[in-house]
């Protein structure tokens, strides 16, 4: 079986170009599939394809490989067939001719995986190469436009941009562009599957754990044997091996309000800073709690993010999509955002200053909490406001996280019972996505590049964690019986979104257990389209890496679900 590296990222950095042209707009006179193409791989950087306007060269400076009359296999040109080696950034040139019985427009549909240049007969007739195609994804990257034939012999000239990893040509159908769109829209998991079947990437198939069954092989079968002795198991795997013990002891806890504007978000809310500060054997550290109140004499519902960012100081842009503060207070929630760096910096060197410096047995300990476990306890500090504040309904408090700072969400969320609603968006390997899968990151990856997210214990475990005996699912399980909503990206294949779905999925037999109604496993999933019940949520929309508006939007109705199914 074939499994994606660690250098995933840079997987689709291929010389890729797809291609589908319209044939039957040329008439009964050409083929395309018949057209043999002539190939110049890592030719210089510098070559203008405008000069090529007649006559097919026989070679160009710089080049290393060459094919004439080189033909299409079921849709595909695959130039590993030549046995070059790429050059980063190098172009690679294909010639054809094409013969037109008139002069007439053809529609082109184009994409590839850096820039690309069309030109036909010495004219430039579309070009990537200033903006770059904007995804790295075969099919997305589609770009439709229009070129000019003459009537006779025309020579058409494709430019491509590669890196290290090999040149491959897609050549289809009319309709390829667009079915491949289709099938993303109402199918997204079967398309990131042909991405990955395209790249020559398999999908382990290894079933996702049993969250109800024990070691020994006998079955959970009642709420009070999972949280006596299921939850407990894997809870205690999760802090020895993977995320760590954070505190749960400290001198004090104290909570000041720096500064406070009633007339914030065009006057339409309370915007309070809160200085949260530890103490604990003789020394203190603080972090910066940010807080938007809508006004009204009501208590309002919450949501924390965990932000990257410090929004408690300067001017603060309300509309911005990652943490959309106005349109949540338009919707009648307070926002609130935990800046996780300034409790705890996300480095190698410097993940143990701040916050971590009052708790050293941590530094030191094996299954000492690092950054990510420090971020947890921050959330459960900053909560600790939260459930205090007479404004905020302490029993509606949602916590929100991208990225890594999902992968924080779930911890609190499964440490910290005060919180109603966990919501994950791309959080990926050691987040919501299933281990064993293998696709995307994988913890090898992540012990190679974030070591200082995890507990030394980590560096042990393996990329199936089959040794520990657990997989997401059943780390997701442990916020059971309370909500838990998950978000994904199209084209986020780093994160493995079928991945989220199957780790979300494998949860149900632990809700089941508390009778909480839950998603039909049989409901399709389809772009822009989220699936929703009392226990769980899941939609994927378009896109990369990313947190959105249209995500918080599905987030803010499960809120409202829960309150009114509850």
């Amino acid at each position: 079986m074939i499994t994606i590296k660690k250098n995933l990222r840079t997987l689709f950095a291929f010389w890729v170009l797809v291609l589908t042209m319209t044939t039957a707009a040329l008439g009964n006179d050409f083929s395309l599939f018949d057209n043999p193409w002539t190939v110049f791989a890592n030719v210089d950087a510098d070559i203008t394809i405008e000069s090529i306007s007649d006559v097919i060269p026989t070679t160009f400076s710089g080049v290393n490989a060459f094919a004439k009359n080189y033909y299409f296999t079921n849709n595909l040109l695959d130039f590993t067939s030549l046995g070059l080696t790429p050059q980063n950034q190098s172009p690679a040139i294909i010639c054809t001719y094409v013969y037109s019985n008139k002069n007439k427009k053809v529609t082109i549909g184009a994409g590839a995986d850096s820039r690309m240049q069309v030109s036909v007969n010495g004219k430039t007739a579309y070009t990537t190469m200033k903006s770059g195609n904007g995804s790295p994804l075969i099919y997305y990257t589609d770009h439709i436009f229009d070129i000019d034939l003459k009537k006779g012999r025309n020579i058409i000239v494709i430019k491509v941009l590669g890196s290290n990893n090999g040149w491959k040509l897609c050549l289809g159908n009319p309709d390829d562009v667009r079915t491949a769109r289709k099938l993303e829209q109402e199918n997204p998991f079967g398309f990131l599957r042909s991405v990955l079947a395209f790249y020559q990437r398999d999908i382990s198939e290894k079933p996702v754990p049993d969250p109800l069954l024990l070691p020994g092989g006998t079955r959970i079968i009642t709420k009070e044997q999972w949280e006596g002795e299921q939850r407990e198991r894997i809870l205690s795997i999760y802090k020895e091996h993977i995320y760590g013990n954070f505190p749960t002891k400290f001198d004090d806890i104290s909570f000041k309000v720096t500064s406070s504007d009633s007339a914030a978000v065009n006057s339409t809310a309370i915007k309070k800073v809160i200085e949260v500060t530890i103490s604990n054997n003789g020394k203190s550290a603080s972090f910066p709690l940010t807080l938007y109140i809508p006004h009204g004499a009501t208590k309002f519902p919450v949501f924390l993010y965990i932000d990257r960012k410090d929004i408690s100081k300067g001017a603060v842009d309300v509309e911005n999509p990652s943490f959309p503060i106005k349109y949540g207070i338009q919707q009648g929630f307070a926002m609130a955002s935990f800046w996780r760096t300034g409790l705890a910096p996300d480095s190698k060197e410097e993940y143990n200053q701040k916050m971590m410096t009052l708790f050293p047995e941590l530094i030191d300990a094996p299954n000492g909490a690092k950054t990510i476990g420090m971020w947890a306890f921050g959330v459960m500090r900053s909560v600790d406001y939260l459930v205090g504040d007479s404004r905020i309904d302490s029993d509606r408090i949602a916590v929100i996280g991208m990225s890594r700072g999902g992968k924080t969400a779930i911890w609190a969320g499964v440490n910290d019972k005060r919180i109603s609603l966990v919501c994950d968006n791309a959080s990926g390997e050691m987040g919501s996505a299933i281990s064993r899968r293998l696709v995307g990151e994988n913890i090898a990856d992540m012990k190679e590049r974030f070591s200082h997210w995890f507990c030394d214990n980590f560096a042990t475990v393996s990329n199936t964690m089959d040794e520990l005996d657990v997989d997401q699912n059943m780390f997701l399980s442990l916020i059971a019986p309370r909500s838990l909503a998950v978000g994904s990206r199209s084209f986020d294949i780093w994160a493995d979104p079928e991945g989220q779905y199957l780790g979300l999925m494998g949860t149900l037999p632990v809700y089941q257990l508390y009778g909480i109604p839950t998603i039909d496993p049989k409901t399709s999933v389809k772009l822009g389209k989220p699936i929703m019940s009392q226990a769980i949520s899941f939609h994927i929309n378009q896109g990369t890496h990313s947190l959105a508006l249209k995500d918080w939007q599905t987030f803010f109705d499960h809120s409202n679900y829960l309150a009114k199914n509850q």
